[in-house]
């Protein structure tokens, strides 16, 4: 069939979009084996690290991450491209993240500035778990890991003899519990409702916040 590229993307776009949003539980698999089907009939490696923050940022399983990692090797496997992990957050990521968000919004797709809010948290959270409280990286949990965080950084700045109002800390969690519940109701894997502008913006400039917030103290 002779159509022009420009088309061709689009349609695969089109497609899964549709996958994602009737067939949620079966799109990661089918992401990972069409970018394995195409890396076979290509027969070279793929350059996998955008595909890897669109893929955690729709909320991939570390599972997921491993097999679209590996597709950054498969045919240079004596000399493995370097990876960046996928717990690494600074400035650069988070601007990319609320761009997303930004584009989101444009294109009055609400629920999914929920869906990048939601993983911009858990994201930020455990980058700052993983480098401060190591022994709790097994918590999954939005919720409990806001309050991880928060409670740390009210200790370390206590030891620090830093002086801080509590009621700022105190909305790390409280804003969390807002997107939590948001993406509940409201999101790209939570079709029963649609989301409206005011609350993706709200969403996307209270995480933006936060996120900023927890950045100072991530080395």
């Amino acid at each position: 069939m002779d159509v022009e590229a420009y088309d061709s993307e689009q349609a695969i776009v089109i497609a899964l979009n549709i996958i994602f949003q009737n067939h949620y539980k079966d799109f990661f698999s089918f992401f990972i084996t069409l970018l394995t089907t195409y890396s076979d009939w290509k027969k070279e490696d793929l350059f996998i690290d955008d595909f890897r923050e669109d893929l955690l940022l729709l909320g991939a399983s570390p599972q997921v991450i491993t097999e679209l990692e590996k597709l950054a090797y498969r045919f240079s496997q004596q000399v493995p491209k370097t990876i960046v992990p996928s717990d690494v957050w600074n400035y650069n990521k988070l601007e990319e993240v609320v761009r997303d968000m930004d584009k989101s919004i444009t294109d009055e797709r609400f629920n999914l500035t929920i869906t990048y809010a939601y993983t911009c948290l858990e994201g930020i959270f455990k980058a700052y778990v993983q480098q401060h409280l190591p022994e709790h990286k097994c918590v999954d949990k939005l919720n409990s890991l806001s309050t991880l965080v928060r409670d740390h950084l009210k200790t370390r700045l206590n030891d620090e003899n830093r002086a801080y109002p509590e009621q700022i800390l105190n909305l790390i969690p409280t804003i969390t519990n807002g997107v939590s519940n948001a993406r509940n109701e409201f999101s790209e894997s939570h079709f029963d409702n649609q989301s409206e502008k005011w609350l993706a913006e709200f969403c996307r400039d209270c995480v933006s916040s936060v996120a900023r917030l927890i950045l100072k103290f991530i080395d």
